[in-house]
């Protein structure tokens, strides 16, 4: 990457982070902080890290690796991959996860974009369209998982019109994923029938028209069909079947007696929280909000509660911070190889 290149990313990374939205979601997750903590039973918590399994907690982090190494599989399959290394995906994927946990309002997701194509020589547009691809399957995956824990754990007590929203929405996603390519040409088209971008058109009309002609075909070379889309659900249940066994064995890890379907109801709390943009730096505040509601929901005590999601947060955030490491770790000694 040239100089020029990296300071443009650098600078607009910077914006981002330090914008005012930034730091107006920064101000609330201090706030939901704030009100999170005084409610926390610090006897509680100082109980489950006295009675803290390790041997558990080596079980995460092996899981979290697992998910990682799935994640770069699915990445290289979404863009057909065959000739970059499988290790750069893992490095990808490492350097992703670790910046989308810590990086304000969900900004740490254009890293894979910036990430695909230093690694992986991917153009910004597939990037885009590989992001895009992910985050829609896994809401179809997530939806799923929690209607099936939800209708295991409350049964008797699901409303049909729970069940129909739930249907709807990985049906809707469904669709809006096949319809990309469909929606990037149209809005190409509009563009040009509208502005009518030429050799005399003005400079910033010229590189907006440049983009969607370069989204256009980034969407339209990468486009997922009935067989790819099958493969990439297949693997994307798997992605998903090691990290909320993550959580789970972050939450029996301190002690507590809890079912694996109750898990998987309760955590979905902070995975739908953590996909909205409101998360603060580091996810603190938005995981514990959206955890205290899922597993309250799902029957534990507040106390209990609030406490394990302090304790799964450090726990995930310790796992993505040690795969990160890795990944730097694994980048100099393969840049080494090659350079020799």
């Amino acid at each position: 990457m040239d100089i020029e290149t990296r300071e443009e990313l650098l600078s607009e990374r910077k914006r981002r982070i330090f914008s005012l939205r930034s730091l107006v979601l920064v101000c609330l997750s201090v706030l939901v902080l704030y009100f999170l903590f005084r409610e926390t039973d610090f006897n509680l918590l100082k109980k489950l890290f006295v009675s803290v399994k390790y041997h558990l907690l080596l079980l995460a982090l092996l899981l979290y690796v697992c998910s990682n190494l799935l994640k770069a599989v699915r990445l290289r399959i979404i863009l057909r991959d065959s000739t970059t290394r499988a290790v750069n995906y893992f490095i990808i994927t490492g350097f992703h996860n670790f910046f989308n946990q810590i990086l304000p309002a969900r900004t740490g997701e254009l890293t894979l974009i910036y990430y695909l194509n230093r690694y992986a020589n991917v153009s910004k547009a597939q990037g885009l369209y590989s992001l895009l691809v992910v985050r829609i399957i896994d809401l179809v995956v997530v939806a799923v998982y929690f209607l099936v824990s939800f209708i295991l754990f409350f049964w008797g007590r699901v409303t049909l019109s729970l069940a129909l929203f739930a249907i709807a929405a990985v049906f809707f996603s469904v669709f809006i994923l096949f319809m990309l390519p469909f929606c990037a040409r149209i809005a190409r088209k509009l563009f040009h029938w509208v502005f009518r971008p030429s050799s005399e058109s003005s400079v910033l009309i010229r590189k907006v028209g440049h983009y969607f002609d370069s989204v256009y075909e980034g969407f339209t070379s990468a486009s997922v069909d009935g067989a790819l889309f099958l493969r990439l659900v297949a693997i994307s249940i798997l992605i998903w079947g090691a990290l909320y066994s993550l959580f789970y064995v972050s939450i029996v890890a301190f002690g507590i007696e809890i079912s694996y379907i109750q898990s998987i109801a309760g955590s979905t709390g902070a995975v739908l929280t953590n996909v909205l943009p409101v998360n603060g730096i580091g996810g603190f505040g938005s995981h514990e909000a959206g955890w205290t509601g899922g597993f309250m929901m799902a029957g534990l005590s507040k106390e209990l509660a609030l406490a394990t999601a302090i304790t799964s947060h450090l726990v995930i955030f310790i796992s993505s911070a040690s795969v990160a490491l890795v990944s730097v770790v694994v980048r100099k000694y393969a840049h080494s190889e090659s350079s020799e």
